[in-house]
């Protein structure tokens, strides 16, 4: 998902991009090793950005990848110094219109912008054998999205309201198949909190059947958008 964005992006193998809301920089460190970029990674939380830097020089890209402290509300640069920015699962949480309103000052006139944030308005899909009844509650994702943050196809109409021009929309699933995963046991616990005493046996004995024809997987929906900001 992450590599069709920087696809979409096109960005010149010389070109600046920023990541807004890096994390432990899992996805910049992607990019390092598979592009010459010069990537510049900001986060607002210390301890995610420490761990940034540790597993960066662990893997041999220490120099690759410029890691700083910043908010999305309030990017600590000056206008048009890049020539992208990306921003993943990060405008849940923050004054989104304030956060893209933000990497189009940043960008470059001409420059382009890619989202992806999650969908809290499309169903999540489990290959479990559901009875109706389990299904309704498990196909509805977690609805956790913050009082000014995007987590919808909102996120198009945004990115317009914003100034983007020629976007490009592809709302995707990511699958995922490793239950001891961080992001599996969110989905799974939010989902064993919706069901009953019998359900919750019922939902035990598909996916211990499931795991044992290594066929236990889920799939949950994001937004994504790439859009230029204009040149004039």
């Amino acid at each position: 998902m992450f590599a069709t964005l920087i696809d979409t992006m096109a960005l010149a193998p010389d070109a600046a991009i920023l990541d807004v809301g890096c994390g432990a920089g899992s996805l910049d460190r992607l990019l390092a090793r598979r592009s010459t970029t010069s990537i510049t990674a900001a986060d607002a939380n210390p301890f995610l950005l420490r761990e940034a830097q540790a597993l960066a020089a662990a893997e041999g890209l220490d120099g690759a990848i410029r890691f700083l402290a910043a908010n999305a509300e309030a990017l600590p640069f000056a206008d048009g110094v890049f020539d992208g920015a990306c921003s993943v699962t990060v405008l849940e949480e923050c004054d989104a219109d304030r956060a893209l309103g933000e990497m189009m000052r940043v960008v470059r006139p001409g420059g382009r912008i890619g989202v992806i944030v999650r969908a809290i308005d499309m169903p999540q899909w489990w290959n479990l054998p559901a009875p109706e009844a389990i299904r309704r509650k498990i196909d509805v994702p977690p609805q956790s999205v913050g009082a000014q943050g995007v987590a919808d196809a909102s996120l198009y109409r945004r990115m317009r309201a914003a100034g983007l021009r020629d976007l490009v929309c592809f709302p995707s699933l990511v699958t995922l198949d490793q239950p001891s995963g961080p992001i599996w046991r969110y989905r799974e616990d939010h989902v064993l909190s919706l069901l009953s005493d019998d359900e919750t046996r019922t939902w035990r004995d598909m996916r211990d059947a499931a795991s044992r024809e290594a066929l236990l997987f889920m799939a949950h929906p994001m937004h994504c958008a790439v859009g230029t900001r204009p040149p004039h």
